[in-house]
Parts: structure tokens; sequence; C-alpha cells
């Protein structure tokens, strides 16, 4: 008899995320005949349900009221309650759970239910986050090595680790030699992404009606505007390839809207018509995406984004949009090279970086968009496509 299999995260979600990396994975699990499979989450929205109606399995949701209201602790209790209850009888059932703040939280289930078989779907260097995040200071080492102990303890204690690059993968092992057992899955794209194509009518009237030229250079970006994706660094980069002689325009997709708008206000003004704003949905996306003749995928050096694998990387590929990539970022900067599939920049400080060089790679890609969205498209359907990893998700 296939085990029960509970999905839990603790984190502060939204349906983007869900959709584009938890509900794929899941949904693979079923596909692998593995019929009882259900979410555990906490959410902000006090819609979640709602907004989850068209999902097909089981989802059990507790709101999340901030990390400074009783409510939300009182919700995770009763979450673990409720995960207590459901697998007390049952000893084949497996318990998957994102990240490893996760885990920690849910470590005295782990001593409770002992002889139950944990899974670690790890996403990032948990330590090095929060403290990029300001969620804890990096200087307050008693409150750091009590973390690291309990990481490592929930390493030890989970019987398989999902990383999403091998470089994360070595991180494991660096902080404990005996992991439970380390599978490699990168962030892959949904089952839907396979409808994305390269029809170039469906193209050149996207770009029409953005007032794209078919001589300019669209540049793109899509996501948040956080302090790891450094949106300052883009726009920079992109002002100084405009005074370098690049025709083109940079299309902004994210949910920040006014935060990149005061933005561009404050150190751009005179530049502003050659941005594009845009807030859609995660549907809508790709039409954007694919309009597009780069994309942006900047971060710095640092740990958190050395183990990464960012999902907006397998999304700009499946567009067919080649990516402009920073060294650093997981195993990205290997299969960018190897595949011919964007552009490397050796570092984040540009005043180090070769820009009439990256101003002739654009161009080269330009003048061969046709083939550069063809190879792209080839190498993500192939590299992010999760059924391609489905034998790494045995449980037994």
């Amino acid at each position: 008899m296939k085990p029960n299999i509970y999905y839990v995260m603790l984190e502060n979600i939204d349906n983007e995320v869900m959709s584009s990396q938890v509900f794929s994975f899941l949904q693979c699990l079923k596909e692998l005949g593995h019929e009882n499979v259900e979410l555990i989450a906490l959410t902000k929205r006090s819609s979640g349900v709602r907004d989850l109606r068209n999902i097909r399995f089981p989802t059990k949701l507790y709101r999340n009221y901030g990390a400074r209201d009783v409510r939300t602790y009182l919700n995770i209790m009763r979450l673990m309650f409720y995960l207590w209850i459901v697998n007390l009888f049952r000893k084949n059932n497996v318990i998957i759970f994102r990240n490893v703040h996760t885990g920690i939280l849910l470590y005295v289930l782990m001593l409770i239910l002992s002889n139950r078989k944990y899974v670690l779907d790890l996403r990032g260097a948990f330590v090095e986050e929060i403290s990029l995040r300001g969620i804890i200071k990096s200087d307050n080492k008693r409150l750091i090595q009590v973390i690291r102990f309990v990481e490592k303890k929930v390493y030890k204690k989970v019987s398989k680790i999902f990383c999403v690059s091998n470089v994360l993968e070595k991180y494991v092992y660096e902080q404990v030699k005996d992991a439970g057992q380390v599978e490699v899955v990168p962030c892959c794209v949904s089952a839907e992404m396979k409808r994305y194509s390269n029809d170039c009518d469906a193209i050149v009237k996207r770009r029409e009606d953005l007032g794209v030229k078919a001589d300019e250079i669209l540049f793109v970006y899509a996501g948040s505007l956080n302090r790891w994706n450094v949106p300052h660094l883009m726009i920079e980069m992109f002002e100084r390839l405009v005074r370098l002689g690049i025709k083109g325009k940079f299309l902004i997709l994210t949910k920040d809207v006014d935060e990149i708008l005061k933005l561009l206000k404050n150190k751009y003004p005179l530049n502003r018509s050659k941005y594009l704003i845009r807030s859609v949905k995660h549907e809508d996306v790709d039409g954007y995406l694919r309009a597009a003749d780069v994309g942006f995928l900047v971060r710095e050096k640092n740990k958190v984004n050395e183990v990464a694998c960012p999902v907006k990387f397998a999304e700009y590929l499946c567009c067919g949009v080649p990516v402009i990539i920073t060294k650093y970022v997981g195993d990205l900067e290997d299969l960018v090279r190897n595949n011919d599939i964007g552009i490397v920049i050796e570092d984040c400080d540009l005043e180090k970086v070769d820009l009439n060089q990256l101003k002739q790679s654009i161009l080269y890609i330009k003048t061969n968009r046709g083939a550069y969205m063809k190879k792209c498209m080839e190498f993500a359907f192939n590299y992010f496509d999760r059924n391609n990893y489905l034998h790494k998700y045995d449980f037994k």
C-alpha cells in the first residue's frame, strides 16, 4: 500500500511560488502513483483556500498573521497537532517539509514519531539567508550556534534531502558528513510551461503592444525587488549599455511597482521612457517573456546565491530567452557556458566588467535571435523537466 504523503511548509508564501515549485512537485508524486498527497501550509492570505480551488489534491492552510502575532504560533501548534494525529497510527507515512526552518519547528514531532520517514526539500542556505534578510544579526554567534546545532540534527534525522544544486549538496555535507541521502533536483518548471512556443506572430504583436521596435533590444527582468535580486545593479547595467549605443528598452515584470518607480524617479528620471513596468498575473508572464531578447539574473557573491537555483532562470529559458547572469549562482554559470544559452558576467562590480564586450555579445544574440530561442527552449525542456528526475522520488 502506497504511503500517505504530507508536504509541509511554514513560509510567507504567495501563489506564484506555490504554482511554480510546490504544486509541480506534488503533481509529480501523484503521477508516480502516490494518490494520497496533501499540502499543509501557512499562508498570509485570508482567501488562500479560495485561491487554491483548482488544485487537485487536498490542501490544509493555516493563517499566518505575522511573526509578532500570537495567533500565528497557535496555528503552528494546530498544524503540528494535525500532523501528529494523522501520522500517529500509520508508520509508513512520508512527511516532506520545505526548508530547514520548517524542520526546526517540526523537530519535536520528529522525536515523538521517530520511526516515520522524513524528507527535506531544501532550497537554500538557511542561516545565511536569515542573516541576509536581517532576521538575525550575523554577529549574534550564540544564536547562530543554536540554530546550526538543530539544523545539523535535522540533516541527520531525515532519510532523504532534495537539493536544488550540486553546490547546495556540497554545503549540506560540509555541515554534516552523515546527513541523509542527498538527491540533486533543480527548480523545475511546471508542466504547463511546455505550452510555450516560439510563435513569431504572437511575439511581434506583444512587442508592438509594448511599443518596442523590431530593431530594438528588449531586456527583461521578472520577479521581486528583494535585496538579493539587486535591482539597482540591473538598472545601472542597462543604463551603461544604453550610453554605449545599445538601442533598447527594459521590461520589468514585478508586483513591486511603486518601489521600482521610486527608484527610477530618484536615480534615472531622464530615461523613464526606456522602462516598461508591468504587474501581471503569473499565468500571463510567459507572453511577456517570449517578447524579450535577453533576461537579467544578477546576484551578488554570497553563500545564499552560491547554492541557489532561481526558478526564473528556467522560466526565461522555457520562453526562449537567453540569460545575462553573474557568476556565483549555484550551478548556473557552468550551464550557461557549456550550453551557450546566455552571457556570464565575471563580477558584480560594473567597473570590472568589460561592457563593450558585453554589448557585442548582446548584439550577437540579437542577430541570431531565432537560433538562441530554439537552443534555450530545447535545453530548458530537457534539464528543467521534472519528469527526468522522477526516479529520485522513491521513498522506500
